[in-house]
């Protein structure tokens, strides 16, 4: 007799096994399902921000004018002590002017380079 009790013992045993077993199989794989949800939710937030920081950092810069980012430019390379390149240099209020306005001068017989004395200047 105690040999088919415990024949029906390790059969319940192994029946109880097997069912925790897939009973474990079913919840591991809820809380998988429901951590690969959460994880996936949590690397989008992650990306959204990252994005949105980078997009209002991007327009910020696209806001400022030229001229203020070469003038940053320059002030950087005065701190450091390097030769300015000419691509940081604006013409001077003169040289700006015979430029924009020199044509119309010289339609009247005028040269604004010599009333401004720009022809002098670049003589020397």
């Amino acid at each position: 007799m105690n040999y088919a009790k415990k024949k029906k013992f390790s059969i319940t045993t192994i029946l109880i096994i097997t069912s925790l077993f897939y009973i474990l199989l079913f919840v591991l794989g809820i809380v998988a399902v429901v951590a690969m949800i959460y994880s996936l939710l949590i690397i989008v937030g992650v990306i959204a921000v990252i994005g949105s920081l980078i997009a209002y950092r991007t327009i910020q810069q696209a806001k400022i004018p030229q001229f203020v980012k070469k003038a940053r430019g320059m002030k950087k390379l005065i701190k450091r002590q390097k030769t300015i390149s000419n691509n940081l240099l604006y013409p001077s209020k003169d040289e700006f002017i015979v430029h924009e306005l020199g044509e119309k001068w010289e339609v009247i017989g005028l040269s604004l380079n010599t009333i401004l004395g720009l022809d002098s200047k670049k003589k020397k």
